[in-house]
């Protein structure tokens, strides 16, 4: 029953992504240029993108972003909003990562194409 409430939840935000994209503010500039300053080169993993708020303000501030979303609704969102962006399709929790973010984890460069 719990693992069933969890899947609710986890997918809760697909049913209103199109809203949620327009209604959403964005990310300021600012404070994420701030949040990037300690990183050690541009590439930046966005897991649990959403539709690509936060993805957005990174590309425009120069980075090169993979964005990982697991909802299909909100990944729809986000490949529509930000065309030019890997994402390769995320996977809900519980699931293994994608391999692109065990690359990250274990300290490898990976480019897009091999996620």
């Amino acid at each position: 029953m719990e693992h069933d409430v969890r899947s609710l939840h986890a997918s809760s935000f697909g049913a209103a992504a199109d809203a949620y994209a327009e209604h959403r503010p964005d990310y300021a500039k600012t404070a994420v240029r701030w949040a990037l300053e300690p990183a050690p080169g541009p590439r930046v993993l966005d897991l649990g993108a959403g539709t690509g708020k936060l993805t957005g303000t990174l590309v425009a501030l120069g980075a090169d972003v993979i964005a990982v979303e697991p909802d299909p609704a909100m990944l729809t969102e986000l490949r529509r909003a930000l065309p030019g962006v890997a994402c390769p399709a995320g996977q809900r929790r519980g699931d293994p990562a994608p391999r692109c973010v065990r690359r990250c984890r274990a300290g490898r460069k990976t480019s897009p194409s091999r996620c």
